[in-house]
């Protein structure tokens, strides 16, 4: 049995590498690595990684592998199964800390509890959450 994805061919605006969390470029049609802050629309789908110019597959909807960054405590920590994921430095993905009153664009979130290095099997949604 597969899993649905949502998937769009875009142009890599810069080199991207596979399971990164991505953002509309400067032209239409193009996409960039997204960083901390960053409002990310998808993660990347390119094994072996693309550059400047060419096409990538970005996941906008459904599971796909994501390169996981530090989580909610800081350098080393882990990012929890389910719980909201957002944008790092480099495109990898970190749990969004449970910070009050404030809120994050997220991409998604972890299928499995995973630790900085990681890449592992997650759920694309892009969003917004407020704690």
């Amino acid at each position: 049995m597969s899993n649905a994805k949502v998937i769009k061919a875009c142009v890599a605006a810069v080199n991207l590498t596979h399971g990164r969390a991505v953002k509309y470029g400067a032209a239409d049609g193009t996409v960039t690595i997204a960083g901390a802050g960053d409002r990310g629309i998808g993660v990347t789908d390119c094994p072996g990684g693309v550059t400047a110019g060419e096409p990538v597959d970005v996941v906008l909807s459904g599971i796909t592998d994501m390169v996981i960054g530090d989580g909610p405590g800081g350098a080393g920590t882990t990012s929890a199964a389910g719980m909201p994921l957002r944008a790092l430095a480099g495109g990898a993905l970190g749990q969004t800390p449970s910070t009050a009153d404030t809120s994050y664009w997220t991409v998604g979130y972890p299928t499995v509890t995973a630790s900085p290095g990681d890449i592992v099997p997650g759920m694309v949604m892009p969003g917004r959450v407020t704690f």
